[in-house]
């Protein structure tokens, strides 16, 4: 709340509220989205080892979970990425979001895409 608001609740303080959320996003990934996807894998990998037919209901749990993560990386670099803090501290690494709305759309879809594509093959593959 406090990085989105206007008028945040905790004025004054010393916490790095940026730092604090992203933080937040990456133990939402590392500690839900990443070992639930991994497991509704395993469960499907071991249904179609012993040929039984897994529904649409549990590939679309596992597409949402790739998704889920995709999201949750790319609206936390997009926030990162757009912060005028953080672009002021590392120009060179911060900045290539462009500020047309619909490009940065684009982006966000194409790590999304990324994201989501990567983690569904490291959980078949593992």
């Amino acid at each position: 709340y406090n990085v989105l608001s206007d008028r945040p609740l905790t004025r004054g303080t010393r916490a790095d509220h940026e730092f604090a959320r992203v933080l937040t996003r990456a133990m939402l990934v590392v500690f839900q989205s990443l070992p639930q996807g991994f497991y509704q894998c395993l469960v499907l990998l071991q249904m179609v080892g012993r040929d039984e037919t897994p529904t649409w209901v549990q590939w679309a749990s596992v597409v949402g979970a790739a998704i889920s993560v995709g999201f949750v990386v790319a609206d936390t670099d997009r926030g990162v990425d757009t912060s005028a803090r953080r672009r002021l501290d590392a120009p060179s690494v911060h900045g290539y979001i462009p500020d047309k709305t619909h490009h940065a759309l684009l982006v966000s879809l194409g790590t999304i895409l990324f994201v989501g594509g990567m983690t569904s093959s490291k959980w078949v593959a593992i």
